[in-house]
Formats: C-alpha cells, structure tokens, sequence
C-alpha cells in the first residue's frame, strides 16, 4: 500500500470561517487528491466553501477517486519530492506558479515541470 501523507487540523485551533463550525479538530484532514480520509476524519468537509470535490469512499483511494481538490482541479495538497521554492506568505500559489493551474486542468498530463523555479513568478516567492 502507498503512503497516504496527510494534514490534520489540531483540536481547540481556529481554522478559517470555510468549515461552518469554528473549531473542526481533528476530524478535518487534508489528503492528496485522490486519497482517501482516515477513520478519524469527516466527510463533511467536501463540496463546502472552494472544495468542489463529491467524495465517494468507494472510489477511494484511486484515479475515480474525487477528493481535495478545488473547482478547476487544483489539489488542496501537493507531495513535491525536490526542492522547491514556496510562495510567500499570503501569496496564492496560483500567483506564484501559473503554470500550475493547467497540470491541475490536465490531470498531471501537461506543465509536469509547473514547480520548477524558472517556472514561477520569482517576486511571489518567498525568500
């Protein structure tokens, strides 16, 4: 089985007005696309606030699987296994790396190299 790397919010920590409850805790996980939640997490984060994703755990984990991501694919979660310049803080990382939008649209299948630092808007970094 591969790895299913994930965030979990901590208990008693505020985390944004997008969950309709002001403390989520521990139920709230963000997984890559396409992974699957844990047996401590909620669905009923999905299809709320810029999640357009239509979680079905039977399709899960795998390519039918519709989890974490936004309304023009972009994954909520990204495993990048290089280095990698992050955007600044408070900079979208739409802004920082355009190119990222249409890997997100292609399924992986175009601007596979979106990361790469010749690639992004180098003043939208953090340095």
């Amino acid at each position: 089985m591969p790895l299913n790397p994930f965030l979990f919010a901590p208990e008693g920590r505020f985390h944004g007005d997008n969950f309709n409850v002001e403390f989520p805790g521990r139920e709230l996980e963000i997984h890559l696309k396409g992974d699957s939640l844990t047996s401590l997490a909620s669905d009923r984060f999905f299809s709320t606030a810029n999640d357009t994703s239509v979680y079905d755990p039977s399709n899960c984990p795998g390519p039918d699987c519709d989890s974490f991501r936004g309304e023009n694919g972009t994954p909520w979660g990204l495993l990048i296994d290089s280095n990698w310049s992050h955007p600044a803080e408070r900079i979208d990382v739409l802004e920082a790396y355009p190119n990222l939008a249409d890997f997100a649209r292609s399924g992986g299948e175009t601007n596979s190299n979106w990361h790469q630092r010749t690639n992004a808007i180098v003043s939208k970094l953090f340095e």
